[in-house]
């Protein structure tokens, strides 16, 4: 992502993202099948927009302005006024500590209230701050988009035989919620593995919900325990957290986190039943031009898609030593071969960050 340097902003990172429209039609989830034409009738609350990535990588837990979440409702109105349309939150809820910068799901119906894992507070402050922050926002008309991770959880309360087989942190029972707003616990057979095993390996005992494709390069076990999503009551669960955090902070849209990840027809049927109009974005990270359009003809039109193809190609121009061909971009990534779902952007947290991803 870039460093935003006007004053105004500091403090902040944006990824300079474009939001198209998008529609859902008739392809069937987990097809293969040529992608479909760009679709004719929206349905995305944002069309041609700038979206702000509202975080990087170990962002403060302090500002002058108070906690993360209050920095931000503090610069709404700079914000509008720079043309930004949406923000793009961290993730909200709990994770293992309250350094976590979110991805390291613990109890996703934490928004910053319960004493879990040593804090009331996530990182960026609590429930209070950012409903606080969102209603800055909303009132400079910026529309919130919040992070969905659900691939997996991480930090279990307790241990527990897996299987027969594994002693293995996969019990979580969220003491510290004591059932407020829902009652649903996790253990080991709502997971097919977990990466607990020496030299950061995985235990298995249930099957991924799907095998690896595109050359292997998606597949089901990404980290921390593996949900099972070919469990309907997984899935449910996971729909009605959807519905439960739409309402509760009153969002206007979704990315969606490590969608290759997660089992194509899931994500689906979690689009059919939580977003409804509202904008959607996955972050499924295909390099690859052809691989990223066979997901976009698998995922029906539902979600916008990051436009990760041109995001490397425009790596490759900054470390072209000025000899690159700038006619490569007359027909780069998923923004030629599919505009209506693409979002376009430059860099993010993963990319501005050493790891897998590192790609600045």
């Amino acid at each position: 992502m870039n460093k935003l340097s006007a004053t105004a902003l500091t403090g902040l990172l944006a990824a300079g993202m474009l939001l198209p429209s998008c529609t859902k039609d008739g392809v069937q989830p987990g097809t293969t099948a040529v992608p479909v034409a760009a679709p004719t009738t929206t349905n995305a609350v944002a069309v041609n927009g700038v979206m702000m990535q509202a975080f990087y990588w170990d962002v403060p837990r302090t500002t002058t302005a108070g906690t993360w979440w209050q920095n931000l409702g503090s610069k709404a109105t700079e914000l509008k006024d720079a043309g930004i349309t949406a923000l793009w939150l961290p993730p909200a809820y709990k994770g293992g500590s309250a350094t976590d910068v979110g991805y390291g799901v613990y109890d996703r119906y934490d928004l910053g209230e319960f004493n879990q894992k040593g804090t009331v507070a996530t990182r960026y402050g609590t429930i209070s701050q950012l409903q606080g922050a969102i209603t800055s926002l909303h009132n400079q008309g910026i529309q919130v988009y919040e992070d969905m991770v659900m691939n997996h959880l991480t930090f279990a309360d307790n241990q527990e035989l897996a299987n027969n087989q594994y002693n293995v942190y996969t019990s979580f029972t969220y003491p510290g919620r004591n059932n407020t707003y829902s009652s649903y616990k996790w253990h080991w057979n709502n997971f097919s593995a977990t990466q607990q095993a020496p030299n950061n390996g995985w235990y298995q005992w249930a099957s991924y919900d799907f095998q690896p494709y595109a050359n292997g390069d998606a597949y089901d076990n990404l980290l921390g325990s593996e949900i099972r999503y070919s469990d309907v009551n997984n899935a449910n669960e996971t729909i009605t957290w959807g519905n439960w955090i739409t309402t509760k902070l009153s969002l206007d849209g979704y990315r969606l986190d490590a969608t290759k990840h997660i089992q194509t027809a899931y994500v689906n049927r979690w689009l059919d039943n939580v977003k409804g109009t509202r904008f959607a974005v996955s972050e499924a990270w295909f390099r690859n031009l052809t691989d990223l359009n066979n997901y976009a003809a698998a995922t029906g039109g539902r979600t916008s898609l990051f436009d990760v193809p041109l995001h490397y190609t425009f790596q490759d121009m900054s470390n072209g030593n000025g000899s690159w061909d700038m006619r490569g971009l007359q027909f780069a990534g998923f923004t030629e071969a599919n505009g209506a779902l693409s979002v376009s952007f430059v860099d993010n947290h993963d990319t501005d960050h050493p790891g897998a991803l590192y790609s600045p």
